[in-house]
């Protein structure tokens, strides 16, 4: 909804007129209204939209029509005073700007409607740009980290991911929920550590995360990728 349909006490005007893309900026969502170059999608609840649902740059008062927003994050929200709202941060696909935007649980809104997913395989990374090959034609794209998003740390030579398009460009990339990844650093294990459930670890890929006191350097662990956390010593 637009600025002068905003929830009472929920967002000022003011913030809707200095909305940009770009960098960091709280904005009110505006129903509707998507531009002829865009495919209009699904009418979804408002509180039916999730992690990675994608939406035009036109829903975004202040945004450019021509960019595609991902949604990162959605909060429920119910003030002591007032109504209900849902709160949403979106990462603009063009910019890697993000945009806090609050709109009313009985909305509707239009998602952008994605072809169907494609096999890819992982080859390499350079200047924070996956490179992927689709494994049925073997045509290859780069993919930015406004694209991947946390997703990019996770990726390994060979991994396949499933990719989707919206009008030829890559914008929605699934990896595996969980994969094997090997201990670059932790402290060894000690009679302190023996009685602690958990100690932290240094993946090779440089994330550190939780891990039993019996996980030693060059081990190779089972880590559920949405999370980080550990899944289990990986099979030999």
């Amino acid at each position: 909804f637009s600025c002068k349909m905003a929830v009472r006490g929920l967002m000022r005007p003011s913030l809707c007129a200095r909305a940009a893309i770009g960098r960091d900026s709280t904005v009110a969502l505006r129903a509707g209204a998507f531009p002829v170059a865009l495919t209009r999608g699904a009418k979804v609840a408002v509180s039916s939209l999730r992690k990675g649902t994608m939406l035009s740059g036109a829903e975004v008062d202040g945004g450019n029509r021509k960019h595609i927003m991902r949604i990162v994050e959605t909060t429920h929200v119910k003030p002591g005073k007032g109504v209900a709202y849902i709160q949403a941060r979106l990462r603009n696909l063009d910019t890697n700007g993000t945009h806090i935007c609050r709109y009313r649980s009985s909305e509707t809104i239009e998602v952008l409607d994605l072809d169907d997913e494609k096999a890819y395989q992982f080859l390499y990374e350079a200047e924070g740009v996956a490179n992927l090959m689709c494994m049925e034609s073997f045509e290859e794209i780069e993919l930015s980290e406004a694209v991947l998003g946390d997703k990019m740390r996770w990726l390994q030579e060979g991994m396949e991911v499933r990719v989707r398009q919206y009008r030829g460009r890559p914008i929605s990339v699934a990896i595996p929920a969980r994969a094997e990844y090997e201990v670059a650093d932790t402290v060894m294990a000690s009679a302190k550590l023996s009685n602690d459930n958990n100690k932290s670890a240094t993946l090779v890929n440089g994330v550190v995360t939780k891990v039993p006191h019996f996980v030693k350097v060059g081990d190779r662990l089972q880590i559920n990728t949405d999370d980080g956390t550990y899944a289990g010593k990986a099979e030999n």
